[in-house]
């Protein structure tokens, strides 16, 4: 089965994760969680959601380790 590894909104992961906004928009200020986009428009893979807030790790990463 090939990964869900759609662009998701500020508001779309703090929703799916139970947690507020602001956390996530620190999160990505200081690092924890890489994002991309222009402007005010920010986007985050369900992959580096996964990896920040469940501990998941793609088998790319494991393998190239």
């Amino acid at each position: 089965m090939k990964a869900n590894n759609c662009a998701l909104s500020v508001f779309q992961v703090a929703e799916k994760y139970s947690v507020h906004p602001n956390t996530v928009r620190n999160m990505i200020k200081d690092g924890r969680l890489r994002a991309g986009g222009a402007g005010r428009v920010i986007r985050i893979s369900s992959e580096e959601c996964d990896r920040v807030f469940l501990g998941i790790e793609t088998k790319a990463k494991e393998e190239a380790a």
